[in-house]
């Protein structure tokens, strides 16, 4: 890739304009246009450094063959993409356990109230029978 090439996909990766970037040269936007015609024929090392602090990446990574800082970033970006993808998996994977933990617990709470309805109505009729015992015995005496 030639370096007026790389300096081109890097100021589009990072989304700059041109004259965005000759603005923050200090110079017009024809002058840059010409630097990523021409690549690093005319453009002094002053020049260069001012380049790489507008794109915020090192004069190596400029300069660096067949790696360019763009596709640099944009790994960065994947390897943070599958890192948050692996993380939210894992999330996904602990809420569906926990799920699934709720359900038993309910489940074993829907027995026990089932047993308690049970328990209490024994006892009601127990209650009740008691009570017409009692009754019947006031009536007797």
């Amino acid at each position: 890739m030639q370096f007026g090439d790389k300096l081109r996909l890097i100021r589009l990766t990072k989304n700059l304009t041109q004259q965005h970037v000759a603005s923050q040269l200090g110079m017009s936007t024809t002058g840059y246009g010409n630097i990523e015609r021409n690549g690093v024929k005319s453009v002094a090392f002053r020049t260069l450094d001012n380049i790489t602090q507008v794109f915020e990446i090192t004069v190596v990574n400029l300069f660096e063959a067949g790696t360019s800082p763009a596709n640099s970033t944009q790994q960065k970006v994947q390897d943070s993409s599958s890192n948050e993808i692996a993380t939210m998996k894992q999330t996904i994977d602990q809420l569906k356990a926990d799920q699934a933990m709720l359900l038993r617990l309910l489940q074993q709470q829907s027995a026990e109230l089932v047993i308690i309805k049970k328990l209490l109505l024994v006892q009601e009729k127990n209650s009740n029978g008691q009570n017409k015992k009692k009754k019947s015995s006031k009536k007797r005496d």
